[in-house]
């Protein structure tokens, strides 16, 4: 590059240019070089398309030809004869909640009216239908009186059963919303509205988290069984993800064993994160890392 002179100069004439005209001809040269390479780039993007490229069919320029047609193939659309056909089984007729006999009165041909004691001709044709029942809420209202003790003139009002669950919805209406907000991954506000437009149910945005609350605290006993049995296990397989909770950046750790799945939401992704989370599994971790060492 620094012997290079332009072809239309001579050697004696080259010898006599000055040393920074020379310098700003080689920058305008490797310059134009610069230059050529991006056109011949972007020309290249410019003729890719779905066909020649990764990019999806959406993405082609107007320039882009049209795609080939379809071969036919000679079958028709749909379910191909000889395939058998895939249907739900029936279930049990101990399991049907209504069943509906429909059996002929008239014979559309002759016109002649049907006795409806007239035995089977064909095996029973039996249809299914799956539907959901309509949503009702079950109601309990406890009416606690309050009475005056006539001998030391106390009053007394009797205290709700222990079954009574602590708040206004019950136990499934409450296991409901946690699954609603936390397992579907709903917000509050979508989960406000699924209850009231589905349900029939008015609930209040703080009565969601509480009983998305009362959910988590039902849930620690289970918690604890599944991390007791995971922690111990020889072998983990351990992984995290990103993970937002209320506008805070968190991380979604898991550990996974032959006999259960932990998982734990945790502000860090560092060693202590992985030390709550696998337990004494960790220190093994540690020295099996320094032996190797």
């Amino acid at each position: 590059m620094q012997d290079e002179r332009p072809p239309l100069v001579c050697a004696a004439d080259w010898a006599k240019t000055p040393p920074a005209v020379r310098a700003a001809y080689r920058e305008l040269v490797q310059m134009l070089r610069d230059l050529c390479a991006e056109v011949q780039e972007l020309r290249a993007r410019l003729t890719q398309t779905s066909r020649n490229s990764s990019k999806p069919p959406s993405a082609n320029p107007p320039s882009a030809p049209p795609s080939p047609p379809r071969v036919p193939r000679g079958r028709p659309r749909g379910a191909q004869s000889g395939l058998a056909p895939q249907q739900r089984p029936l279930v049990p007729p101990d399991q049907v909640v209504q069943i509906v006999v429909l059996r002929p009165s008239v014979c559309p041909v002759c016109h002649t009216t049907l006795p409806p004691h007239l035995p089977d001709a064909m095996p029973l044709e039996r249809h299914q239908v799956w539907e959901l029942p309509p949503i009702a809420l079950t109601i309990t209202e406890y009416q606690q009186h309050t009475v005056c003790c006539p001998t030391c003139q106390q009053l007394l009002i009797k205290a709700l059963p222990a079954d009574a669950p602590p708040g206004l919805f019950g136990a499934c209406l409450t296991a409901f919303i946690g699954l609603l907000h936390g397992r579907y991954r709903l917000s509050t506000r979508q989960t406000l509205a699924f209850l009231a437009e589905v349900c029939g149910v008015d609930v209040s945005l703080g009565s969601i988290a509480s009983s998305c609350a009362r959910v988590s605290d039902a849930l620690v006993p289970i918690d604890a069984v599944i991390q007791a049995t995971v922690q111990p296990q020889a072998h983990l397989w351990v992984d995290q993800t990103s993970w937002c909770e209320q506008s805070q950046r968190g991380w979604l750790w898991v550990a996974v064993s032959p006999r259960a799945t932990l998982f734990r939401i945790d502000t860090s992704r560092s060693q202590a994160a992985l030390r709550r989370l696998i337990g004494e599994a960790y220190r093994g971790l540690v020295h099996s890392d320094r032996g190797s060492a």
